[in-house]
């Protein structure tokens, strides 16, 4: 009762079968999906939904727009200081520049921090409101999640070393826009693991961390650490 009559044969053969119709409905799972590639390429993130899917999601979007966007403020945290002619105020003042960067570094790890932890935290109660039931692996993807971005942000610190190398905040935000392009280069071409910028993506990209082993994440420590070291050093050296 309720089911509109099937119709011919022939119209159901062609595409034209009705709500009613048995066929119709087990034919709805295997449709493909709309949207075209984008489409595509987020069911693919996604897996079967749930907990892993949308973590698996978050943790995409904030490798790939993490480096942007704190590359950007890395960039014009020490660039602006060159761009508004400020720079020359701070060889007046008894704190040295190099606590000045120091302290800049302290400021934006935290900021960095405290960013990964309301991400994590954002998606975590999304998918409890939208009522997820968790899996063996959730916790795990949730872990991932907050590391991934971390370091991600932490490689950002390469913006404001370029800025204060150049005495220019465009330059710093050349580099942020730079960067993720580098890394999609390195994943395409299999080399994800051992390029610092794409490291974090591919660690995370998989529960087991498949690709990216202990050495590699070392280097991206090791890459950070200088480019802090660096930036603080440049502008110990800083000249008028």
């Amino acid at each position: 009762m309720g089911q509109v009559p099937l119709g011919t044969g022939a119209n159901h053969h062609h595409g034209s079968a009705r709500l009613g119709c048995p066929h119709h409905r087990c034919r709805l799972p295997g449709r493909r999906p709309r949207g075209g590639p984008a489409a595509a390429k987020a069911a693919a993130f996604a897996g079967d939904g749930g907990w892993d899917g949308l973590l698996s999601v978050a943790t995409a979007v904030s490798t790939a727009a993490g480096l942007l966007a704190f590359g950007i403020v890395h960039a014009w945290s020490f660039g602006r200081e060159f761009s508004e002619g400020t720079i020359t105020g701070l060889f007046a003042l008894p704190t040295t520049r190099t606590m000045v960067a120091g302290a800049k570094l302290l400021v934006l790890c935290l900021w960095v921090f405290a960013s990964t932890m309301v991400l994590t935290g954002v998606a975590v109660l999304l998918g409890a409101v939208l009522g997820y039931e968790p899996t063996a692996d959730t916790f795990s993807l949730a872990a991932r999640l907050a590391g991934s971005t971390f370091l991600t942000g932490a490689l950002a610190v390469v913006g404001g070393l370029v800025a204060s190398i150049c005495r220019s905040m465009l330059a710093g935000i050349g580099s942020a826009i730079v960067m993720p392009v580098l890394a999609q280069v390195a994943v395409l071409l299999g080399l994800g693991g051992w390029f610092p910028f794409a490291a974090p993506g591919v660690w995370a990209a998989t529960v087991t961390g498949g690709g990216v082993f202990g050495i590699q994440l070392a280097a991206l420590l090791v890459m950070t650490a200088g480019a802090a070291s660096a930036t603080v050093y440049s502008w110990h050296r800083l000249r008028l």
